[in-house]
Order: C-alpha cells, then sequence, then structure tokens
C-alpha cells in the first residue's frame, strides 16, 4: 500500500507570535495549500508531529511570524542609494530626477531588480510600490512576493486633466499588455494589484485626482500618494511658499508637451489658508481608498479629518529624517486611532529596506520626543503586519496568523553569539525580533517558500525574470 501523499506543511519554532493573540512558547504553524489551517501549542505540536501527511519543518531557536507589510518603496530608484544624503527634500527631488533622467528601461529594471531583492531579504511578504515605469510589477510577480504597485500620476492643468489620465490609462494597459506569464498569472491570482499613484495634492490638481479616485472606486483599487510630507508643501497650501512653486516650474518644464505655466495653473489650489489634508477634504478626495504616506504636517484637526475617513497612513521614519523634513506626530495617529503602518521609502532615502529597522529607529525616536509615548516593540510588530494590512483593507487574508488567512509567513533566527535557551527566558520575542539582531531564515507567500537561507546563494531563490 502506498503511502499518504503528504498534504500539510507544520512550520515549528521556539516562538510562534500569531499577533492577533499571545505568543506561543515552542509552538507551530500548520499549512494547508496557500493557507493557514491552524497554529498549534507544543502538546498539540506533539500530537499532530507523526501524521504521515505532514511535512515537518523544525526551524530551532527562530520566531515565526505573519509576513512583514512594507507600506511604502520606490524600488525603481533602488541604484540611488545614497544619493545627495545631505541636501534638503526639495533639493534631494531635483537630483533625483537628474541622476535617472538619462537611464534607459534596462537600467530601470536593474535598479527595480535590486529593489526586490533587498525588500525580499529583509522578510518582506507585501508590499505597496510607487512605479515610475511599471517594470518593478514583474520582478515582484518572478519573487512571488505580494504586491500593490501605484502607477504614479502627474498633471496639474485642470482643463486637461480628462487627457492627462488617458495618458495614465494608456500606461496601465502597456503594463499589462507587456507583461510576461510570471505577471499575468500574479494579476489573475491577484497576489499583484496594480493601482492608482497621484504623487502629492501639489502636483497632481484636484480634477485629475477625481478620475484617479472614481477609476479606483470602480475597479476596488487603492490611491496611493503623498501627503504632507514637508513644510514648504504646507506652507505652499497655507499662504504659497517660493521653494515649491520652483519645483513645479522645474518638473514639468521638463516636458515639452506640457500645457501652461504649472505655476499659474496651480494657483487655484495654493494659498487657500488650509492644510493639504484640509484640500482632499474640501475636494471629496479623502476615503478608505486612500494610503497617504509620509503625514508629517498634520495637526488634530487633519487626524480627525483622517479617521472619519478611514484613510490609511504609511509612516516613514528614516525618510522623513533623511530629508530634513521632520518626525511625524504619532501620538496624534493614536490619538486620534489612526489605521497606520510603516514604508521604508526608497533606498535613494533610506539606508535600507529592512523594516525592523525602520520600526526600531521609529521606537527611538518617538521616545526620544515624547519619554511617556506607549509605543514599543510588541506594538511596532502590529503596524508591521496586521495594522498594515489593515491600511490596505487586506486584514481578512494577511497580516495574522490565523487560521484561513493566507500564509504568508516569516522565521527569524534570533541568537548568535550567545545561547538562545540561556537568554530566550529573559526576554520578550517582541523585544528579541526588534532588537536582537535576527536574521531572516525563510519566507513564504500563499504558503509557497519564496525564500530559504539555504539556498540564497542560488538564483533558483530569486529570477530575474529577464
Amino acid at each position: 500500500m502506498s503511502a499518504k501523499p503528504k498534504t500539510l506543511r507544520l512550520l515549528k519554532g521556539r516562538w510562534v507570535l500569531p499577533v492577533d493573540r499571545e505568543p506561543i512558547t515552542n509552538g507551530a504553524v500548520l499549512i494547508k495549500g496557500e493557507r493557514v489551517k491552524s497554529v498549534l501549542t507544543r502538546e498539540e505540536f506533539e500530537e499532530a508531529v507523526s501524521r504521515p501527511e505532514l511535512t515537518v519543518e523544525d526551524f530551532g531557536e527562530a520566531i515565526i511570524l505573519p509576513g512583514l507589510i512594507n507600506l511604502h518603496t520606490h524600488l525603481e530608484y533602488s541604484a540611488l542609494k545614497g544619493l545627495a544624503p545631505d541636501l534638503n527634500f526639495f533639493s534631494w527631488v531635483r537630483a533625483l530626477i537628474a541622476a535617472s533622467s538619462a537611464w534607459a528601461p534596462d537600467d530601470w529594471a536593474a535598479s527595480a531588480l535590486t529593489g526586490v531583492r533587498a525588500a525580499l531579504l529583509s522578510g518582506t511578504t507585501c508590499l505597496v510600490e510607487n512605479s515610475y515605469t511599471g517594470l518593478s510589477a514583474r520582478f515582484l510577480a518572478h519573487a512571488g512576493l505580494r504586491a500593490v504597485v501605484g502607477l504614479e500620476l502627474f498633471g496639474v492643468n485642470q482643463e486637461t486633466a480628462p487627457e492627462q489620465f488617458a495618458n495614465w490609462l494608456k500606461k496601465l494597459d502597456s503594463v499589462k499588455e507587456g507583461a510576461d506569464q510570471s505577471l499575468k498569472e500574479a494579476l489573475a491570482e491577484k497576489r499583484i494589484k496594480l493601482a492608482v499613484a497621484p504623487h502629492a495634492p501639489y502636483t497632481v490638481c484636484p480634477a485629475l485626482w477625481r478620475l484617479a479616485d472614481q477609476w479606483a472606486l470602480e475597479e476596488k483599487s487603492m490611491v496611493l500618494a503623498h501627503v504632507a510630507e514637508s513644510p514648504e508643501e504646507c506652507q505652499w497650501f497655507g499662504h504659497g511658499n517660493q521653494v515649491v512653486d520652483g519645483h513645479l516650474s522645474f518638473a514639468f518644464g521638463r516636458i515639452p508637451s506640457y500645457k501652461g505655466d504649472p505655476v499659474a495653473l496651480a494657483a487655484q489650489w495654493r494659498g487657500q489658508n488650509h492644510s493639504p489634508v484640509a484640500h482632499l477634504n474640501e475636494a471629496r478626495l479623502l476615503n478608505e481608498r486612500l494610503l497617504a504616506t509620509h503625514c508629517v504636517e498634520i495637526d488634530d484637526d487633519d487626524a480627525r479629518l483622517l479617521s472619519a475617513h478611514r484613510t490609511g497612513l504609511a509612516h516613514c521614519p528614516r525618510s522623513n529624517a533623511r530629508l530634513r523634513n521632520g518626525h511625524a506626530p504619532i501620538n496624534t495617529y493614536q490619538e486620534n486611532r489612526l489605521a497606520f503602518g510603516f514604508g521604508t521609502d526608497s533606498l535613494a532615502s533610506s539606508d535600507d529596506l529592512s523594516l525592523l529597522a525602520e520600526a526600531r529607529f521609529a521606537i527611538a525616536l518617538h521616545r526620544a520626543i515624547n519619554p511617556e509615548l506607549n509605543f514599543g516593540a510588541r506594538q511596532a510588530i502590529e503596524h508591521l503586519t496586521l495594522k498594515a494590512a489593515q491600511c490596505l483593507h487586506m486584514e481578512g487574508e494577511i497580516g495574522s496568523l490565523t487560521a484561513n488567512k493566507k500564509a504568508d509567513i516569516v522565521v527569524f533566527e534570533v541568537a548568535h553569539a550567545l545561547s538562545a535557551r540561556e537568554i530566550a527566558p529573559q526576554h520578550d520575542p517582541f523585544d528579541l525580533l526588534i532588537y536582537g539582531d535576527g536574521q531572516l531564515i525563510a519566507s513564504f507567500v500563499d504558503g509557497k517558500e519564496i525564500f530559504n537561507r539555504a539556498q540564497s546563494a542560488s538564483e533558483s531563490t530569486l529570477v530575474s525574470g529577464r
């Protein structure tokens, strides 16, 4: 009689962090197909381990938890790591545009692939990508990652908004038509979702943004935007700002076919004595479809508006600090019960794409600003997983190790120099994950292993797609 085929996969580790409930010591996660079947205690694992249909993987002194969710990336700029780190925000943006302006498609592709690899190796299983070319979608699909890829949209001419959005739709169609088999499958499975990304309230006029929002509503998609990122942006909406005016002239002046003076065109919504968030609210563009990135320059009134419209936020503390934009008021986020997660932004404005490093920086930063703030390792992990999933309205599918959710899982080794068996009883697993210099051992999306440290030297774990 032939052996019963192995249909279940059991992952065991020193700790399992389901996120939606307390950690389990010496627990395990049972996977059936692409979904979590159950999370087992030590006793349940010992009872189940002899079942013939099980493939058991014991990771030893490791932490098993839901895959990490990066809410804001620009993978296509990864080749520009370390770009002009001493410049302020708008000078840095000019340097970014200048550095990438002569790139050929192969340059964009190579840069995007670098970013995808960095994200994969840091324990990310789902990310939100703001894409200029759309090329990053292909490499995300090849890596087996889950992603929302927003194609960027720019335009300040209200009268030509329909024409500008029609051009964006052509760009979207080009990405779909140029998709290889891997991307086609990922789109069909909705592992990769395409979205619209109006760049920012000062670079996208309300008429064009409304067309984007209407498309997102009809397609049940997301709207990705940078909002209230810099003091200059807020000054521009309040009473005007010459730095932002200069940026508009520079950015749109580079487009020979662009019609009209961008500064004059934008005067309709510049200097209206309100904030970027209030501007979006007056234009009826705040809603649950919007993922607002940065939100550094917001006050209590802005936070109440964002909360009332169930708008999710992507917090990028390292990029904000690098580009001299200050720090987001995380206490205001908490007081107004805003849904937020973390984003690393690009390698051009951050040291790496590690969400654990992003969270570690955030904890230190916000404690330095407000020593009484209740935000530590446990809260950070929640915002890297379940709360980030809520921002994407995907909490029913990912973000916690819960029965019937997608088996998006990462496994981190937690100790090197010291014996984990000696130090573990003295440490909280959330603290070990954030502060313990853990190394990624394996990661899974839809129950499929997309990274294994033992095989990481092989290109079989991440093909280039070329």
